[in-house]
Order: C-alpha cells, then structure tokens, then sequence
C-alpha cells in the first residue's frame, strides 16, 4: 500500500531538522523515530536526553524540536549498544550501559551532559568472557565510589549471573553473588541504598530448576543476604528521592503460581506490604518501571505491559489507564521509563518498547513523542540521471524520495513489531531509468527477482531462482531495457521490453566469486566490463569471450580481497574506479592496467563527479568492506574525497562523522564544489553529510596518495609498516576481538593462527588506518 508521508524538504528545514556537525542532517521523518531513556534535564530548563537503538546519546535543547548527537561509542573498537540511561545520584552527569557482548567494551561510562566527554569508564569485572553482558548498575557516593554491577556469561552452554560491588570506584571488586550457588536463580535488577551504602537490593528472577524470585537485602555490604517476600519475581525499585525510606517494589514476568503485585516499604525495605490494585491481564503481566516525580513525590507512575497506573497523592489512591494491545504504532505498549518535566509536571515522557510517547496530562492522555532517529534498513540508493530519486529502506519496505516534487512516499512498509516470513535484498534503483527499480524476496519456496517501472508501486517478476541476491545492476544507454544484474556468483542478461513478459539469460562468468561490479559502454553494450572476486574481466562480445585485465591488482589476493564498485568517469569513458578492500585502483584504458591511488581503508563505493573532471569521492562502510564473518560488524564509516585524480586526498573520518553503523551510501554531486553523501544508519535515520569541493577543507585529515604501505602481505611470520608516523598497530580478528597489539614498525605473527585479520593502524596525527592482512 502507498503512503503520502510529508514533503521531505520541508521536513529538513522544520524544526526536527538536527545536525552533529555543520555538514550533517538527519532526514528520516519523524513519524518512524526511536530513541529510548528520554530524560528531563532537572536543572536546565526543556533539555532532553536518550539513547539511540545503538550507540548515540542524543540532547535537545528546546524539548524535543532540535536534536544534536552528545555522545557516539567508536564502533569501529567493537558493535555496542547503549541502554539504561540515567542520572547519577547528585544529577551532575548521566551514566549507562555500553553493552557489547563477549568483549571488554561492556562498562558503564558516565559523561557530562554538558558536551559528552567521558567522565569514568567501569569495566566489567568479567572482562571479555564469552557473552559476558552488564545488564543492571547501581551507582552511589560523592565521588561515585560504591558501584553494584549485576553481569552474566556464558558458561559450559549455561548462563551465570554474578553481581559484584566495589566501594573505591570500581579499582576493587567484591563477588556478592552468583547464581551457580544460589538454585541458579538469575537476578533481573540491583540496587544500593541512597544513603546507606551497606545496604544493598538484588530483585531475583528465574531459574533452571523449582526455586524462583524474592528479593535478597543485604545490610553489610553484600556479605550476608536475607531474604524477603520470597517466591515472586521482581525487578523494578524505586526509592522516594525525598524519603528513601520510601520504597516500592514491582512484580516481573511471573510464573503460573505467582501474582502481580507492588510492593511498598517505608523502612527502607526490611518490611512490605501489597499496595492494593486490580490489574487487566495480558501475556506477561509485568511491572516495568516505577517513577516518582523528583519535584513533587506524591506524583507516582508504573508503567506496565498494558497499562499505566497513576498517583497523585503519594501512593494513597491510584488510577489505571489500560491500553489494548491492538495499534502498537499508536498507542502505548510496554513502558521501559518515564521522565517529568521540572518546570511542568503535567509535562511527561514515556519511553517504551517501540516509541516515546508525550503527554500534557501527568500522563493520562499520549501522543507519539516524534522524533528522527529511526532505525533504517537495507540499502539506501539513487537514480540521479534525467531525474533525482533516492530510496532508503525501512520497516522491511522503503521510502522514495522525489527531488523534483519534494514529496516523500512510503511504499511496502510493515508495523514495527511485524516480522515477516520471506526475506528482502533491499531495493535498487536503475542508474538511467527514472522509476524502475529492482528488488528480491527469498523464502523457503525460492527466490525471486522483481521490477517496477513507477518506484515500486507495482512489480513485474523477472526471474526466479534460488538464493537471489542482488550485488550489482547496469543498465545499457544505448537501449535502457537492456540490464545486467549480477546475483552474487551469477550474472544474467535482461530484457525489459515487455514488462508483461521479461526475458533474461545467463552470462557465462569468466571465473568464481562474487560479482560486485559492471560497467557497460556507452555505444556499444556488448562491450563491458565486470569485477569478480579479486578480479577485473572485459569482453567485447555481450559475455562469450572474458578477458582479464593485464596488471596493477596483483595486490588483491584471491577470496581475500574483493572489488565492490566499478564506475566510470563522465568525461572518460576510458577512465575507471575500482572500490575494493584495498582501497581505490583507476584505469585510464578501460579496465586492461589498473593503478593504485589510494590505499588508507577498505572503500565501498567511489565515484567521479558529473560536473569537474578529476574531483573523486569515496565511502566506506564496514572495517572488512563486506562485514562478512561478523555477527556484528565493527563499523569505520567514513568519506574520502580527491580534486586531482587521486593525487591528494581528505578524509571525514568516523570521529566526525559520528562514529555512524550504516551497510550502505549513496553519493550525489550538487555542482563543481559540493557534494552530498548520505547514508542508510541502524539508528539516526537516513543521514546527509554536505561536503565542500571548493578546496581541501583544513578541517579535515589530509593524505597522501598512498596512505600507507604494508608488506609482505600474506605474510607467514613479519609484517612492516613503511611509516615513521605510527603510535600505534592493534591487529584483531573477525570477532572483532584485539589479538595482538605493537608500536613497532616491524610485528611478529607467528603466534596467530593462519587466516584473515584487521590491521589497525592509529597515526601519531590521531587518524586511523584499517589494513587487511593475511597470515599464511
């Protein structure tokens, strides 16, 4: 079904535009943004904070019309996320979770929200143990010195959990607990008292076998625990910031013998009683959260599956608010927080599973707390020949963006929490055609290759098969029905003459591997050229006869190094860009030598600009190129642009960029001296990035034409750096795990197993270098 969304122009000069720099704009409307932990500034006057679905914190300034990025986790060192965002106890800085399994970037960091700067970092105690994950803290003391940190690890294929408690910042730690000696029963959510810190809260939860719940209070310092109102599941605490002798106490995911139940204290904790509400029954019946106003304690909220219960008088009367689980785009479900605005209590966010949601009422009546922070999918692509299109995935479908009408269209998208069956490749846009697209769905019946000639409104099936993977199109100019596509080992020939009946036929490949790149001459569309594995092939004959190409990617190594983009320079047909995990190669003979002109960092995608001969811009995306062999992959982001043919380059490096986690960019030059890049990001929406051509901009790291030399490469035992400029080289694997780490120019690895690694490289000017390298 196609949707009129907004007029995406005005969009990015409304009051949701954002920026983290001058040059950077986040695009995506407002209608699909996510961000979580909403937080109320209690001192400044509608300044907010949250988190992002990965790894940004955002602030607003002006409650919630313009947002700016505070603070990005390098998600180049490792995937990571960022959850439970709060205040410290004097609401001096705010504190989270970097979550990132299995390595030692799990920690709670505390920043300034003032300008993002890292305050203290708390590691795990566990360090890099195998699925080790913070999943609660606790922090208090004047110097943030008593710290409860509740962590689990995998271990012989079973989960532990381990709480442990430092009272000198985290130099020390002491084991308080651990479910291998307690029934295996699994904590849900830690706590210190405000102002005891020998008193210590652990909300248990499930376990392995019959034993489940309670809640275990320790008066000295987690040496001994008691146990109170046993055989319940809990998580949520809450103490009264004006009494912490005031407690509350929420039921969480129960068993079938349990009730949903809150508790209260006002002895801090030694003693509950149920605090008497009727709940509606829905699947988990749980207490998420419960928040009491700082400004005025007598305001009360829990936040629970499907309802939101209420007090205004301190506890004494409550009021339920239910909502049916039926419009989950609309409609509250499963809270996760809520913040009050100081200087309006009436005024409140809540923060849930899927959305934000605002309120004017203390929290009776919501609305959807827009934003553009949306979690976007696939690929972002453009056709930008007679006409400017772009296309961005999201919600398993995607959104069209019209260049000439400003007008905005979502086409194919699903509710946020409905995952469908068949899965999508992503859509492409043909490079001459204004309105055809491409697409595939696979299943378990098969595959199949679709096409639309109005931006995906309708499609007409072209192909089916199995495992349909679209890698590259190209479209011939001398007859625009005429497209290559290549589907990662296969390359079949189309016709699109007649949509009711498309035609193709299947290219015989000159080698094995993955197609990545075709290029199609402009006169004549029998002669192409294509890129395979670590290989460049032309033919003159439409595909019968292959001719590899004579020299300059000997470097490349066979199923190590791939070439990911072919383009060709409009004011030389003859000149051609190869993007690969080596960096870029340029041919001035159509594709039969090829030369090496920039060498600093994988590049996924490098183009000519249509209006000024000799100006390049390039992107990368993943630190390997593909992110193959990652579960998740470290991300190095970045731009790289030269005005002389590669003789000189700049860089917008991942720092500036905001350390961005994106599979995929799309480049458009505006005129002579500007460009804009946009990427496809997994958590500040469709991102723009506005570079100046006019000249190298001095904000930006410049390089040299090769960036930086290494070698033998593959190598059995040494690898040398050929720079005197380096701090230093850490050399990880594909887990994204550090193996071996060296200042020296010359590093020994013997001691590394044979295969693929990361080389990064860190230069005495701060900038980064990522190398690919091979132990044979």
């Amino acid at each position: 079904m196609k949707k009129i969304l907004t007029l995406f122009l005005l969009a990015i000069c409304s009051g949701l535009s954002t920026k983290l720099a001058a040059q950077l704009s986040f695009l995506t409307s407002p209608d699909y943004g996510q961000i979580f932990d909403v937080t109320y500034d209690q001192t400044k006057q509608d300044v907010l904070y949250a988190n992002t679905v990965t790894n940004h914190i955002v602030k607003s300034s002006d409650n919630g019309k313009n947002w700016k990025v505070l603070y990005s986790f390098p998600i180049n060192l490792s995937f990571g996320t960022i959850k439970e965002l709060k205040w410290t106890s004097d609401q001096k800085y705010l504190s989270f979770i970097l979550t990132s399994e299995g390595t030692a970037y799990n920690q709670v960091i505390i920043i300034d929200p003032a300008n993002g700067n890292v305050i203290k970092r708390i590691d795990s105690p566990n360090g890099n143990q195998s699925g080790n994950l913070i999943m609660s803290y606790s922090i208090t003391g004047n110097s943030y010195e008593n710290i409860l940190l509740h962590t689990t690890y995998m271990y012989n294929f079973g989960l532990v959990t381990d709480v442990f408690y430092s009272k000198n910042g985290g130099s020390d730690w002491q084991k308080v607990y651990t479910s291998s000696a307690n029934d295996g029963v699994h904590i849900n959510n830690v706590a210190i008292h405000p102002t005891n810190p020998e008193k210590l809260f652990l909300a248990r939860g499930f376990s392995p076998g019959e034993v489940n719940g309670g809640l275990y209070v320790s008066d000295n310092s987690g040496n001994s625990w008691t146990e109170k109102i046993a055989g319940q599941n809990y998580s949520a605490i809450t103490f009264d910031p004006a009494n912490p002798q005031k407690m509350f106490l929420g039921t969480f995911y129960l068993t079938e013998t349990q009730t949903e139940n809150l508790y209260r204290s006002t002895d801090g904790g030694n003693t509950w009683n149920i605090v008497p509400i009727t709940w509606t029954e829905l699947s988990t019946n749980s207490i998420q959260k419960i928040v009491i106003n700082p400004k005025n304690t007598n305001e009360i909220m829990v936040l629970e599956e499907n309802e939101i219960v209420i007090s205004k008088d301190g506890g004494s009367t409550w009021t339920n608010y239910v909502y049916p689980n039926n419009d989950l785009e609309n409609k509250y479900y499963y809270g996760l927080n809520a913040t009050y605005n100081p200087s309006n209590s009436n005024e409140v966010i809540i923060s849930s599973n899927y959305y934000p949601f605002h309120s004017l009422d203390g929290g009776i009546t919501l609305s959807r707390f827009k934003n553009p922070f949306a979690n976007n999918t696939d690929r972002v692509t453009f056709h930008k020949n007679s006409q400017k299109h772009l296309y961005y995935g999201l919600r398993r479908g995607f959104i069209h963006q019209d260049f000439q009408t400003g007008q905005e269209t979502g086409i194919g998208l699903m509710a946020i929490n409905f995952f469908p069956n068949f899965k999508s490749t992503g859509l492409y846009a043909d490079p001459l055609v204004a309105g055809r697209v491409y697409v595939t769905s696979s299943n378990f019946m098969g595959s199949t290759f679709a096409v639309s000639n109005d931006h995906g409104a309708n499609y007409s099936t072209g192909y089916s098969d199995y495992g349909l993977n679209i890698m590259r199109v190209a479209t011939s100019k001398s007859n625009t029905n005429h497209s290559w596509v290549a589907f990662d080992e296969s390359v079949r020939k189309f016709d699109f003459s007649d949509m009711s009946g498309i035609t193709s036929q299947e290219v015989t490949l000159p080698s094995f591997g993955p197609v990545f790149g075709i290029s199609i001459d402009e006169t004549n569309e029998n002669k192409v050229v294509i890129s395979q594995n670590n290989n460049v092939y032309r033919t003159a004959d439409g595909g019968q006869n292959w001719t590899p190409s004579e020299s300059g990617l000997e470097i490349l190594e066979s199923n190590a190094d791939f070439i990911y983009d072919i383009s060709k320079n409009p004011f030389n047909k003859d000149q051609l860009l190869l993007s690969t995990t080596q960096g870029i190669f340029i041919s001035n003979d159509a594709g039969v030598k090829w030369t090496q002109i920039y060498s600093g960092n994988v590049i996924n995608k490098a183009e000519f600009s249509s209006y000024k001969d000799g100006v390049i811009v390039a992107t990368s995306n993943y630190m390997n190129g593909s992110g193959d062999g990652y579960a998740y992959p470290p991300s190095q982001v970045r731009i790289v642009y030269s005005k002389d043919s590669g003789q000189n380059w700049s860089e917008i490096s991942p720092e500036n960029l905001g350390h961005l986690f994106s599979e995929s960019s799309a480049i458009d030059f505006l005129d002579d001296d500007k460009a804009d890049i946009y990427f496809s990001t997994s958590d500040l929406g469709l991102t723009k990035y506005q570079i100046s051509l006019e000249t190298l901009g001095t904000n930006n790291t410049s390089l040299s034409k090769v960036d930086l030399i290494i070698y033998p490469n593959p190598t059995s035992d040494y690898i040398n750096i050929a720079s005197d400029k380096v701090k230093e080289a850490a050399i990880t694997d594909l887990t994204g795990k550090t193996v071996l780490k060296s200042t020296s120019k010359t590093i020994d690895l013997s001691n590394l197993p044979k295969g693929v690694y990361m080389m990064n490289v860190t230069l005495e000017n701060g900038k980064s270098v990522s190398k690919k390298i091979i132990r044979k």
